[in-house]
């Protein structure tokens, strides 16, 4: 149960999820069943206890509004593995939600379209974050194939973070000691964040 309820937190917390779709989450992925004072605890704590993680949405968000009252095309995001995040046609538009209290107000949301053309998605500081991490998470994922290719390692198929590889029987006990290493040392831009490998041997996929 601890587990769940961290790994919940990590990935419904660290992006600036509310305590109402915090309860939500930890149902559905975790099968948690948290009251709204609980879930509500979880945020409060996460919040301050990991300001790191805060003040990385709030550099976002100020990013995201800046972008759009300038009316600048695109809006972009440097990724420390030198590429960048790109969206398009940041914009402004005044949304009327309700409070607590059910009273009708217009408060401010930020626009923007993914991919040039597409229809605009609501974005806010912590989603910006999610998509900052998934982005480097992903390029960490495309240097380990590519070293791995390099390496005449067979790759079938990716699965999130992981990697089906193809290994001739003989060379399984050398793949076990060479693959862990390689992945490990292949994104030298992720200085400051340790890279671990977890590598299971099986004769057909197991997922």
């Amino acid at each position: 149960k601890t587990y769940q309820l961290a790994k919940c937190r990590v990935l419904g917390l660290g992006y600036s999820c509310g305590k109402a779709k915090f309860a939500v989450l930890a149902k559905m992925m975790c099968g948690l069943i948290l009251t709204e004072k609980e879930a509500d605890l979880q945020v409060q704590d996460f919040r301050a206890t990991n300001q790191g993680v805060v003040n990385l949405w709030g550099i976002h968000q100020k990013g995201i509004i800046t972008s759009a009252l300038n009316g600048h095309e695109t809006h972009e995001i440097g990724l420390v593995s030198g590429r960048d995040l790109v969206y398009h046609k940041p914009h402004r538009r005044k949304v009327k939600v309700k409070n607590a209290k059910g009273e009708e107000y217009g408060r401010d949301e930020y626009f923007v379209s993914f991919n040039k053309g597409e229809p605009p998605r609501k974005v806010y500081g912590g989603l910006l974050t999610e998509n900052e991490i998934q982005a480097t998470a992903r390029d960490v994922l495309r240097d380990g194939w590519i070293a791995l290719a390099g390496a005449g390692y067979k790759v079938l198929l990716t699965v999130h973070d992981e990697y089906v590889i193809e290994v001739e029987d003989t060379k399984v006990a050398d793949a076990l000691k060479d693959i862990p290493a390689l992945l490990k040392t292949t994104s030298p831009w992720t200085k400051g964040c340790p890279l671990d490998v977890e590598i299971n041997v099986s004769k057909f996929y197991m997922k």
